[in-house]
């Protein structure tokens, strides 16, 4: 049985990052699911083995609660053993404005300071208004305000 230790699982918006070390060197590979003992979501198995491993999944929906597995294989990709079904839950999105990195819709090629109620404070929102009298607008607090490009 492969042992794992210093196990670190850090959820984000819409993915997971999992460190760890195990006892031999192993290829792993980290499967998702959204039910135990179902993990349709494999992700890239490691290329060469190791003791040390930062694996990571993406394409997941906030606020939600996945189970995983570490899946271990020798360095010829022969199936060795599993971790027993644990849990996380991805980060929620922000309330009241779009999710970070998101594009704003009413934002694009509008023209004017955008609405207050399109950002939230302490969020940064952008929008670039293009030809000469480009302006790129954010919030953090308060009102919008402009800054010169």
């Amino acid at each position: 049985m492969t042992t794992v230790s210093g196990l670190v699982v850090t959820p984000s918006l819409n993915g997971v990052s999992v460190g760890f070390t195990t006892g031999t060197t192993v290829r792993a590979q980290l499967q998702i699911g959204t039910a135990s003992g179902t993990y349709p979501n494999k992700f890239t198995l490691e290329a060469v083995a190791r003791t040390t491993h930062q694996l990571s999944g993406y394409g997941l929906t906030p606020a939600t609660t996945y189970h995983y597995i570490l899946q271990f294989y020798d360095h010829n990709g022969t199936l060795l053993d599993a971790t027993a079904d644990a849990t996380f839950t991805t980060a929620s999105a922000p309330t009241g404005g779009a999710a970070p990195g998101a594009i704003i819709g009413p934002l694009l090629g509008g023209t004017g300071v955008p609405s207050n109620s399109m950002g939230v404070d302490g969020n940064y929102y952008f929008r670039y208004d293009g030809g000469a009298g480009t302006h790129i607008y954010f919030k953090t607090a308060g009102a919008w305000a402009a800054t010169a490009a």
